[in-house]
C-alpha cells in the first residue's frame, strides 16, 4: 500500500448511505447538473417531504424565504429534506443552497399533486475532475488508481462495521491535536498491510461543531472517515484512520 502518493479523505456518511437510504421509495427522480449563474427549475411534491442530494458533496447550508417551506437535514449524508408550508400551498419556492465543497446554486421548486421527488445535482466533470466516488482528494495530491481506492473504502467501512480483527503487533499511535476538540486513541484494527486507528472525538466548545476529516490529519495517513458530521458540546464520535506499518 503506497501511502506516500497521495491522501484520500473518505466519508463515513458516503460509506454507508446504501444502508441508510436503500429502503426509503421516493416518487420520480430528476438529475440536475450544477449551473451557478442559472436558477434551476424542479418539481416536488406539495404535501410531503421531498429528498435534495448532491453527489460526492454534501449541502451544509439552505436559504430561502421564511415560512414557504420545511426542512430537515441529515448530518450524516449531507442530504436534505424539503416541503412547502401549509400556508405556501402550491406557489413556487426559491432556494439557494451551499455544499461542503463551496459549490452555490439557485433552486424553483414547484410544488405539485405528486409522489415525493428526488433531486440529484450533479457538478460538471471540470469542476470535480480529481474527485471520485466517496472519497475527496486534498490539494497537492495527484489521484490514486481506482483499484487503490475501493481497497481503502473496503478497508474503511470493514474497520466501521467491525468486521476486522483487532492489531496485535506493535504500533504507535501519535497524539493528535485539534482545536476545540479531545481526540483519545480506542484501538487499532488489522487491515492486511495498514491498520485502522479508531479515535474517540469529544467537542470540547461551548457551541455546536462541524467535522471535517482534515481537520484531523496527520502526515501518513491514507485515508480519514468520521462518524458524525456535527456534535454538541460535549457529545463524542469516533474517527477512523487508515495508515500503512
Amino acid at each position: 500500500m503506497k501511502h506516500n502518493l497521495n491522501i484520500k479523505i473518505i466519508s463515513f456518511c458516503s460509506l454507508v448511505s446504501v444502508f441508510l437510504w436503500s429502503g426509503v421509495a421516493f416518487g420520480a427522480t430528476q438529475v440536475l447538473t450544477f449551473t451557478e449563474n442559472k436558477r434551476l427549475e424542479a418539481n416536488i411534491a406539495a404535501n410531503m417531504m421531498n429528498r435534495l442530494a448532491v453527489t460526492n458533496d454534501r449541502i451544509v447550508n439552505v436559504f430561502g424565504d421564511d415560512g414557504t417551506f420545511i426542512t430537515q437535514t441529515d448530518d450524516h449524508t449531507g442530504q436534505v429534506f424539503i416541503k412547502a408550508t401549509p400556508e405556501n400551498a402550491s406557489l413556487p419556492i426559491s432556494i439557494t443552497l451551499i455544499t461542503e465543497n463551496g459549490l452555490t446554486q439557485d433552486l424553483m421548486l414547484h410544488p405539485v399533486e405528486s409522489k415525493a421527488s428526488t433531486i440529484i445535482l450533479k457538478a460538471l466533470q471540470s469542476n470535480h475532475a480529481s474527485q471520485s466516488p466517496q472519497s475527496v482528494l486534498l490539494p497537492g495530491f495527484s489521484k490514486n488508481s481506482e483499484g487503490e481506492q475501493e481497497q481503502w473504502i473496503a478497508l474503511i467501512k470493514q474497520a466501521v462495521l467491525g468486521e476486522l480483527p483487532e492489531f496485535d503487533g506493535k504500533h504507535s499511535a501519535h497524539e493528535r491535536k485539534a482545536t476545540g476538540f479531545q481526540l483519545k486513541h480506542e484501538k487499532n484494527y488489522d487491515a492486511k498491510s495498514g491498520v485502522v486507528q479508531v479515535w474517540c472525538v469529544k467537542n470540547m466548545s461551548r457551541s455546536s461543531q462541524t467535522l471535517l476529516e482534515k481537520l484531523f490529519h496527520q502526515p501518513g495517513d491514507i485515508a480519514l472517515s468520521l462518524q458524525k458530521r456535527a456534535l454538541q458540546p460535549n457529545e463524542k464520535t469516533l474517527l477512523y484512520i487508515l495508515r500503512a506499518v
